[in-house]
């Protein structure tokens, strides 16, 4: 599972979403099948405000942040999930 477009969903709602849907996910699946992923700087739709790389920094800095992950579950997510997927 990815967590592309999640902190655009906040945005969007007003509500705090990430820290519900990491919780939810380790849960049901583990924090091996999830990784943190992105559309880039900027999104280009124009339904959705886009805030740059700082939209990007919030998902991220929740994961971070998040006092229920350990630190390796915070790095598969983050990077190593992604690496071993795409086999880099």
């Amino acid at each position: 599972i990815d967590l592309t477009f999640l902190e655009t969903l906040e945005q969007v709602t007003g509500k705090e979403i990430i820290w519900d849907v990491l919780k939810q996910t380790k849960t049901m699946i583990g924090c091996d099948r999830l990784i943190w992923g992105s559309e880039g700087a900027e999104l280009g739709l124009e339904m959705y405000p886009d805030a740059g790389l700082e939209r990007m920094k919030v998902t991220i800095r929740k994961v971070l942040d998040a006092p229920f992950l350990t630190d390796q579950e915070k790095e598969n997510i983050l990077c190593l999930n992604a690496r071993r997927l795409f086999r880099v």
